[in-house]
């Protein structure tokens, strides 16, 4: 699993989220999987140095699949060493994420040698037969909490439909799920998508764990999450416990990002205005003057409700401290975590 350009500060920040707005408690998976991995640190490179890994394991007798938040055959070029326009023809068992606008014929390709494409909503119900390519975006992924359900399938979704691709016949596999949203949403400084997009991660995280808490030897089953290193975390500007709890119980109740309610405000009249801050954005503090100004256009929406949140939220975001991590869950991995990672995809699997 890697989440580019996250720090471990936004990871621990994110645990917090979740155990206070959510009761999550014990319960969090990043939790579980720091507790049971050994952890070092990576260096800049480490992403990078893994190009090509998905062929090699490929060679070696893994099942092979990747799931992204970005363009899957831009990004599955990368992880299988190839061009975005030969990927589709690839060894692989399940390609998944965004790029649907860019994916030339890639469709036909998949289905000229029996397998299947998943190219909307809909096309996940079909029963997966041979290779799997589901394109459900045009470009990347949408934040979790922007994602119209009824369009777009989810990230978590997509590593579900992987797990159970490539575990239905209980041979080897080696997936990688790639994640960029998260950066995204932390260079941006939107905190509920940032806080939202971590929530998704850690039910993902989850799930992936539970596969291997379902197997008759779990011990076979290894987890690395690596964690690039980030330009931004975010940080409370509070050091009361209840000021901090109130913060974060109020953005879990934001039903959309700062950006996607500036887009949804755009040219919005004063009824709409105040139809969205009594049933949508519920406790904008909508005074009249703002109103009046963004009606005529002399402020735009998103500024609006950031001015109006982010002082209540006492989150603020500041340069991330620590770069790149890994946590390795029944891996043995060296210094060099990028060779550590592509050796094990050039060692054939056990019987």
């Amino acid at each position: 699993m890697v989440s580019e350009g996250v720090s471990p500060q936004a990871v621990d920040f994110g645990r917090v989220y979740l155990k206070t707005a959510y009761d999550q408690g014990a319960t969090v998976a990043f939790d579980t999987i720091k507790d049971n991995s050994k952890s070092m640190s990576a260096n800049a490179d480490t992403l990078g140095n893994l190009k090509g890994i998905l062929k090699t394991a490929a060679q070696n007798g893994y099942k092979t699949g990747l799931v992204t938040t970005e363009d899957a055959l831009k990004t599955g070029a990368m992880f299988y060493g190839t061009t975005p326009e030969n990927v589709a023809v690839a060894d692989f068992g399940i390609i998944a994420g965004g790029g649907r606008a860019n994916a030339g014929n890639a469709a036909q390709q998949i289905k000229a040698v029996g397998g299947t494409a998943m190219m909307d909503v809909e096309g996940l119900n079909e029963e997966p037969k041979g290779k799997v390519l589901a394109l459900q975006a045009d470009h990347a992924l949408t934040w979790n909490l922007d994602r119209d359900g009824e369009t777009e399938s989810g990230f978590g979704e997509l590593v579900t439909l992987a797990l159970q691709t490539l575990s239905a016949d209980d041979q080897p596999f080696f997936l990688i799920v790639h994640d960029t949203l998260l950066a995204k949403a932390l260079n941006a400084k939107d905190t509920p998508a940032a806080l939202e997009q971590f929530k998704e991660l850690d039910g993902i995280l989850g799930d992936i764990a539970g596969t291997r808490e379902g197997l008759e030897k779990p011990e076979d089953f290894a987890i690395a999450v690596l964690t690039t290193g980030g330009a931004l975390s975010p940080k409370f500007t509070t050091e009361l416990p209840n000021e901090r709890a109130e913060a974060l119980y109020i953005v879990s109740a934001l039903p959309m990002s700062y950006a996607k309610a500036g887009t949804t405000l755009k040219g919005a009249d004063e009824a709409k205005l105040k139809d969205f801050a009594a049933n949508t954005y519920k406790g904008w503090m909508l005074k009249d003057e703002v109103r009046g100004e963004i009606v005529a256009g002399k402020t735009m929406p998103e500024s609006a409700i950031r001015a109006s949140y982010e002082p209540a939220l006492r989150i603020a975001f500041e340069p991330a401290q620590t770069g790149a991590m890994v946590w390795a869950s029944n891996l043995n991995l060296g210094a060099d975590v990028a060779q550590s990672l592509q050796t094990i995809a050039a060692t054939k699997p056990a019987k």
